[in-house]
């Protein structure tokens, strides 16, 4: 049976326990986002938790699909999950989902750091400040800008998504009354 089938079949019937077991099936063996994204309008408090669920699975590390969850969780009074969901999002930001999938380290230095970024930010690239860039330097054994920059770019970036996928679930609460929809791809 299809998941878009099963789906309609449980938001007609959602008291038919043969309908919810088929439709959850259904879902976990899905493994096509657009097939999943098609069924959250079905019906959102049965369908859209559970879809929302299982696309976080197969983009862990998707801060607006982080947040829609984690809004979804809220709304439902399941506050403990919606945190953990704002807590993962937290992690994109700080870039600390990006060192659990690679650490760059030399000697003591964690180079794809929060430090060691806000370091270098000020250091050399806004304010190209001589007596921050010594402290930065001092101590640390540093690998090449060549592979410094494009880790830092990269964690920069991590910041920048969170904070656009934030402004994004703010605007969706204030323009269509808490209304969530699937991450735009």
């Amino acid at each position: 049976m299809s998941l878009f089938f099963s789906a309609k079949s449980y938001a007609k019937n959602p008291s038919n326990i043969d309908a919810m077991m088929a439709f959850m099936e259904a879902l976990a063996q899905e493994k096509s986002v657009d097939e999943i994204t098609k069924i959250l309008r079905l019906d959102f408090e049965r369908i859209a938790g559970p879809a929302l669920s299982r696309l976080t699975d197969l983009l862990p590390l998707d801060v607006d699909l982080l947040l829609s969850i984690a809004l979804w969780k809220y709304h439902f009074g399941l506050d403990e999950d919606a945190h953990k969901y704002l807590d993962r999002a937290k992690d994109m930001f700080t870039g600390k989902a990006m060192q659990e999938q690679m650490r760059v380290s030399l000697g003591e230095t964690i180079v794809n750091s929060e430090p060691a970024m806000t370091a270098w930010l000020y250091a050399g690239e806004y304010h190209r400040d001589k007596t921050k860039m010594i402290a930065f330097l001092k101590g640390r054994a540093l690998p090449p800008e060549s592979i410094m920059r494009p880790l830092l770019m990269l964690l920069l970036r991590s910041k920048i998504d969170a904070i656009l996928a934030l402004g994004n679930i703010i605007h969706r609460m204030f323009s269509s009354a808490g209304e969530i929809s699937a991450p735009d791809a």
